[in-house]
């Protein structure tokens, strides 16, 4: 599940705009320091999906940046932040088993926290696009992690888009995960984030009702973890970013990009650019979702059949 790691000019565009409103950042931190106006505690929430073996020392590089310029926050400690602190949260989606072998140890070494989103039924299993699945951790190797490093939270039964799931079926992914996860881990299991980042407001009301106390999107933006925030912005990270561009995204640098995506759909949403768009750059307008949760369970034996209610096989979630 690497991604393509080549210089693009989209990902060198980004890191200008990002590079300028760092800039405008700064500026404003320096201000409010000269005219000693307080600022709420702001936390800037990354996550990760997988953590090779052949990226650790720069992931630990990552982590030696996270401690340098934030206060790393676990999510269960987040209600006594100090104004004017920058905060940071590590979080991991999907469950890899690298996270255990590769990054936790990183982890461990400097005490910083994570929170990580788990897709119940790949537990044991391998997750992934079709031709790169990569292996998850088993139930067992879950329920073994540090409580005191490591929190848990939902990412679905299966991983589906869930804009296109019908009601009941989003409900199914939202309620039976984490009550699935509840069983394994003994503990209540209040987290909850999108797959793909797929998030619509009838989905965040389910996720209330579903009983979760924080969700969170994959849009970057600053929080303070206030009792109005119920639904927090995160910012992609992976371990081949560039110094520069990880710099920046955990200074908050990449937040306007929540807006450039809006702008863009509403473009599209011409059907003049629309079609300019598709005739120049087939599949710009729609990006191709793929992923299977793949194999035998490899540790079944961990698992009582009354954790998983109504679930059986493997699940292809491609979104069509």
């Amino acid at each position: 599940m690497h991604q393509n790691r080549k210089v693009e000019p989209a990902r060198i565009f980004k890191l200008c705009i990002s590079a300028a409103a760092f800039i405008g950042i700064l500026l404003s931190r320096g201000i409010a320091r000269l005219f000693g106006i307080r600022r709420q505690p702001h936390c800037m929430v990354l996550y990760y999906h997988s953590v090779p073996a052949e990226f650790r020392e720069r992931f630990a590089r990552q982590l030696d940046t996270i401690l340098r310029h934030t206060k790393p926050v676990h999510p269960e400690h987040t209600h006594s932040l100090e104004n004017g602190e920058l905060y940071s949260l590590v979080t991991f989606d999907d469950g890899f088993r690298n996270f255990l072998e590769i990054a936790l140890p990183e982890l461990i070494d400097r005490k910083v926290p994570s929170l990580m989103f788990v897709i119940t039924e790949a537990l044991g299993k391998s997750f992934g696009p079709p031709n790169a699945p990569e292996s998850v951790m088993t139930a067992e190797q879950l329920r073994h992690l540090p409580e005191s490093l490591v929190a848990i939270g939902s990412h679905t039964l299966t991983h589906p888009y869930l804009p296109d799931s019908s009601e009941k079926d989003a409900r199914r992914e939202l309620v039976q995960s984490r009550l699935t996860l509840e069983t394994l881990l003994n503990k209540p299991v209040p987290y909850f984030s999108f797959p793909y980042g797929g998030m619509t407001p009838s989905l965040v009301c389910l996720c209330e009702e579903a009983g979760y106390s924080r969700i969170y999107s994959a849009l970057p933006a600053f929080t303070s973890f206030g009792q109005t925030d119920y639904c927090i912005g995160r910012v992609r990270v992976d371990p081949w970013d560039w110094p520069a561009e990880f710099r920046l995204k955990l200074a908050g640098a990449y937040n306007w990009l929540p807006v450039a995506i809006s702008l863009k759909r509403l473009l599209l949403g011409n059907p003049l650019v629309s079609s300019l768009t598709r005739w120049r750059f087939p599949g710009a307008t729609g990006k191709v979702r793929q992923s299977l949760i793949q194999g035998q369970d490899l540790a079944k034996e961990t698992l009582p059949e009354s954790i998983f209610p109504n679930h059986t096989d493997f699940v292809d979630n491609r979104k069509r």
